[in-house]
């Protein structure tokens, strides 16, 4: 960090890695701009280290920021250290703009070391602060951060959407480079979703962005990735020797970090080729140099690596020891994509030493970890995201204009606020005095406590049961109907049974869903939100329509009887909008301002209030609200949409 506490000079790349059986050559940006020389960085260390003790303020932040960096890729626990130090004295500073810095060179170390809830908080904290200031370039670095968190965490989705988004913030200040660098990242992507030539475009525009600005590490990353593409596409040799030319540029220019990863990636290769002994043979170097610097991520995830060389080669007693190592691993550092391969290699090795009922287990773990990572959605998301972008310099004046409307919303919405306030004060006021009435019946209120306690815990064992029996069976039926689906040669057989699994997919979410809402004594009103949201998402999904959400930051909890009725009326609303709204976007409001409200609104064609029938959706709204003391006020007129207000009573909240 120097001067002005910006890293703008400084560049970073960390990897992700693909959930299967043999890794392959990930890189992701997580910061943009120029890379600082390797062989200076122990001097600089040595240096800053000396002068630390005699330092103050400001100048005390930057030398430990500094050595957060310097120390990212050689000793990430020392990293983590410096960087915890310099984010506290920043804080007590009280300097934003610093406090920003420092969170954004921690979160790459607490990246590197695996700890990716960390990295995703810090990230996000960072590019916060950076927004608010209109640091444009400085606040897409920071998110790029956490982007890869997410990626690594396998959720790609929302990886995808944090990715666009650093485009767009690049784009805001015309940084081409950066812009380059994040092609990569989007190719990445692309990669998991097997669009492999929309990768290899990519790739090889980040390569030669790279390479023009002289900017060898990012070029290696880039070239890399390509090299990946091209084996996957059945060119292994060319592969290799795209790979072997890297390797001198990147002893020369870049850190540990990218060598093992281009080890790595040799060493999948040459097994591509039936070269088992010289793919171990690079494997073991690529596992040296994260042993070196301390890397638990790469350890995990070349240990399942070197397992499948020791298994082709019979070893079976090595191949075992690297599989368990590796996930143990792999669930320290809370790697999905890594337990996966470990599962997947243990249940070959124990097939082919015929305990079958091991590799059964093995392999029905390795199916659970499989659905936890991966959904259809990710495929239509990509292409929906992408579609956003493409047209989004057209959308700019429309933009504006939608934020002039959206500030008159707002102030609207905190009238409107202000009002539901006062008059829920006078509830509660006449609650209470209606409480004072009936203090002769408490007797029965004991009771209906007591059976409420009795209802809580049935409610907890049918969820129980849900989970453990129904939700198991679906997965090994989703699980056997792929397997069928994969064997079958008649595509229109094959069809029917990928319908069915989708069906039988769908069928385990919504009993998911239900599960939540009962089974938790008490659900936070963040945590509702969040699965509002998730619905919504799931049931637009094909219908073309905008999900635009907006959280609490509160830490109230809702009690599980209004839990489960609240959960109902939403989906109600949303499935309505679905069905007869033909919106574009839908908007959905959750406690925000410490408001007990839920809004639920979207621009489609609206309805005349006075003419329209009750059907039963809207009565069962009506009746779930008056179950939990709720209040539901619906607008709408035709060609205006509609909005459903939700008003939460006292009694809905845990006190």
């Amino acid at each position: 960090m120097k001067g002005d506490f910006l890293d703008s000079a400084k560049k970073i790349i960390s990897r992700v890695a693909k959930p299967y059986v043999k890794p392959v050559f990930y890189f992701v940006f997580c910061l943009v701009s120029c890379f600082s020389p390797l062989d200076s960085a122990s001097q600089n260390i040595d240096s800053l280290i000396k002068q630390l003790p005699s330092l103050k303020g400001k100048e005390k932040v930057a030398a430990l920021s500094d050595l957060c960096y310097y120390t990212s890729t050689s000793n990430t626990d020392q990293s983590i250290k410096f960087g915890n130090m310099a984010v506290s004295l920043a804080k007590q500073l009280g300097d934003s703009i610093m406090i920003a810095s420092t969170m954004n060179d921690l979160a790459l170390s607490y990246q590197l070391k695996g700890n990716f809830d960390s990295c995703i908080y810090l990230g996000e904290s960072a590019y916060k602060i950076r927004l608010a200031k209109k640091l444009y370039r400085d606040a897409g670095a920071s998110l790029s951060k956490a982007a890869t968190g997410y990626s690594e965490q396998g959720k790609y989705s929302v990886s995808i959407q944090t990715f666009f988004k650093c485009v767009e913030l690049f784009s805001k200040v015309n940084a081409e480079n950066e812009i380059g660098q994040m092609k990569n990242n989007i190719g990445i992507i692309y990669e998991k979703n097997r669009q492999l030539t929309d990768a290899k475009k990519m790739y090889s525009e980040s390569a030669e962005s790279a390479l023009k600005a002289k900017n060898y590490s990012a070029y290696v990353v880039a070239k890399g990735n390509y090299a990946t593409i091209s084996r996957k596409l059945g060119d292994a040799q060319s592969s290799i020797n795209t790979l072997n030319e890297l390797v001198p540029i990147c002893k020369e220019h870049c850190p540990p970090e990218f060598l093992s990863q281009l080890y790595q990636a040799l060493g999948v290769s040459e097994r591509a080729l039936k070269h088992t002994e010289k793919g171990l043979e690079y494997y073991l170097k690529a596992l040296a140099i994260y042993e070196e610097i301390g890397s638990e991520t790469g350890v995990a995830s070349i240990k399942s690596n070197i397992g499948n060389c020791y298994f082709t080669l019979k070893q079976y007693d090595k191949a075992e020891q690297n599989f368990l190592e590796g996930l143990q691993l792999a669930k320290k550092v809370k790697s999905l994509q890594y337990q996966e391969r470990a599962y997947e290699g243990l249940a070959e090795l124990y097939n082919a030493k015929e305990e079958h009922q091991k590799a059964n287990q093995y392999m029905e773990l390795r199916m659970r970890v499989h659905d936890s990572i991966y959904n259809k959605e990710t495929q239509s998301r990509l292409a929906e995201y992408q579609t956003l972008f493409d047209v989004k310099e057209k959308e700019n004046k429309i933009l504006e204009q939608e934020k002039d409307i959206a500030v008159k919303t707002l102030e609207a919405n905190r009238q409107k606020t202000s009002i539901i306030m006062l008059i829920s004060a006078i509830v509660v006021l006449i609650l209470i005095v209606a409480f004072l009435v009936m203090v002769s019946k408490m007797r029965r209120r004991r009771s209906e406590i007591i059976f409420q306690q009795k209802m809580q815990k049935e409610r907890s064992r049918i969820s129980k049961d849900l989970h453990d029996n129904m939700g198991a069976e679906l997965t090994i039926i989703s699980s056997a109907i792929d397997i069928k689906a994969y064997g079958t040669e008649k595509e229109k057989d094959k069809q029917d049974l990928e319908t069915i699994s989708d069906q039988v997919r769908k069928a385990s979410a919504l009993m998911r869903d239900t599960i939540w809402t009962v089974s938790e004594e008490k659900v936070s009103v963040e945590q509702f939100g969040l699965k509002i949201k998730e619905f919504a998402e799931r049931t637009f999904q094909h219908k073309n329509i905008k999900v635009h959400f907006k959280n609490t930051d509160t830490q109230l909890n809702l009690r599980p009887e209004s839990t489960l009725n609240l959960f109902r009326m939403v989906q109600e609303v949303i499935n309505n909008a679905a069905k007869h709204s033909a919106a574009k976007n839908f908007y959905i409001e959750n406690f925000l301002s410490n408001s007990y409200i839920i809004l639920l609104q979207d621009d489609g064609n609206g309805f005349d209030q006075n003419t329209a029938e009750r059907g039963y959706g809207l009565n069962n709204i009506t009746n779930r609200a008056k179950d939990i003391n709720a209040k539901v006020k619906t607008s709408s007129k035709p060609g205006e949409g509609t909005k459903v207000v939700i008003h939460i009573s006292e009694d809905s909240i845990w006190k």
